[in-house]
């Protein structure tokens, strides 16, 4: 026959861990949800900041090829614009397959 004190003890810590774990188990699952929105979240920003480097790329090289074709008929022009804009000389714009 089981003593008192072991049911009471067996009715404690039933009481005590069964809660425990289902929220032990809530408190995981809700996690696993925090990391797919924060994932995403991420991503969004990525996506972002590489569409703004893109844009700046672009506008960055609109610009030059605007200062170059207005350069184009004189040689001095030319020579000038590709000191000062050295990177140039290694963007080619390729028109056409």
């Amino acid at each position: 026959m089981k003593s008192p004190l072991i049911k009471i003890v067996t009715i404690l810590l039933a009481v005590i861990l069964i809660p425990l774990i289902f929220f032990t188990v809530y408190e995981i699952s809700s996690l696993n949800q925090t990391e797919q929105v924060l994932s995403r979240i991420y991503a969004n920003q990525l996506d972002a900041i590489l569409f703004s480097v893109n844009q700046y790329s672009e506008d960055l090289i609109s610009s030059w090829r605007n200062k170059l074709n207005n350069s184009l008929t004189d040689k001095e022009l030319v020579n000038a614009f590709l000191k000062v804009y050295g990177s140039v000389n290694y963007v080619f714009i390729a028109d056409g397959p």
